[in-house]
C-alpha cells in the first residue's frame, strides 16, 4: 500500500517537472517579444536605433550589445519596456560603420541584427537576412549597395562554405550613377545544420570593402 502511494507522488512529481522543463523551453527558444527596429531622422540625417517590445506584458532586464572582433560589448540596459513601447538605443558612441546588435532578456529568445550606422565615404551597404535559416529550405537575402559618388563599376563578389549550400558562389557587376541604389538578390539552400557565415566583397576600381553575415542554420 505504502509502496503505491510513493508510485502515485513519483508520478505526480514526473508530472510536474516535465510541464516545467516544457515551459521553460518554451521561454527560452520561442517567447521572442523584442525587435530590433530602425529609421533615418530625416531632420538630422543620422540612423536611429530601437528596441521594440511587441507583446502585451511588460518585458524586464533587456540588455543590448554589440559584436565585434573582440566578442561583445554591452550598450545598454533598459530596466523594463513597457507593452508596444520602443526605446532609442544609444549608438553614438559606437565607432563602427556597421555593428551586429545583438538583444537578450531572460525568458525571452535572444535576436540579433546588422545595423548600418553610418555611411562611408563613397558607398553605403546594407545586407538584408531572414530571421531563421531552416535546413533543406532555400531562403533568399539580399546586400543592396548605394553609391554616393560620381559613377562607378561595382562588383559583388560572394562566397560561403561549399559544404554548407547547394548552390555555388555568385559575382554581380554593375554600374551606379551618383545617388543610385541597387539591391542584389541571392537565394541559397542549406544542406547542413550549424553556425556559417557568407561574406561580400564590394570591389570598385580603386577599394575593396569586405561585409559578412554570421548565421546558424536550423
Amino acid at each position: 500500500m505504502i509502496t503505491q502511494k510513493w508510485d502515485n507522488v513519483l508520478r505526480v512529481f514526473l508530472f510536474v517537472y516535465a510541464a516545467f522543463a516544457g515551459m521553460l523551453i518554451y521561454l527560452f527558444l520561442f517567447n521572442t517579444g523584442l525587435e530590433i527596429q530602425e529609421q533615418v531622422n530625416e531632420l538630422e540625417g543620422i540612423k536611429e536605433v530601437y528596441v521594440y517590445n511587441n507583446t502585451e506584458r511588460v518585458i524586464y532586464n533587456v540588455y543590448v550589445k554589440y559584436e565585434d572582433d573582440s566578442g561583445q560589448n554591452e550598450v545598454v540596459k533598459f530596466d523594463s519596456i513597457e507593452p508596444k513601447e520602443k526605446k532609442l538605443v544609444p549608438v553614438d558612441d559606437i565607432d563602427q560603420t556597421q555593428v551586429t546588435l545583438v538583444v537578450e532578456s531572460p525568458f525571452h529568445a535572444t535576436v540579433e541584427r546588422l545595423i548600418v550606422l553610418r555611411a562611408k565615404e563613397k558607398r553605403t551597404l546594407k545586407i538584408n537576412f531572414p530571421d531563421a535559416v531552416i535546413f533543406g529550405k532555400a531562403f533568399g537575402f539580399s546586400i543592396e549597395v548605394c553609391n554616393n559618388v560620381e559613377e562607378e563599376l561595382i562588383r559583388i563578389e560572394e562566397s560561403h562554405e561549399n559544404s554548407f549550400f547547394s548552390e555555388p558562389n555568385k559575382r554581380d557587376t554593375f554600374t551606379l550613377e551618383k545617388g543610385e541604389c541597387r539591391s542584389v538578390l541571392y537565394s541559397l539552400t542549406p544542406v547542413q545544420r550549424g553556425d556559417t557565415t557568407i561574406y561580400f566583397n564590394v570591389n570598385t576600381a580603386n577599394s575593396t570593402e569586405q561585409l559578412q553575415q554570421k548565421l546558424t542554420v536550423g
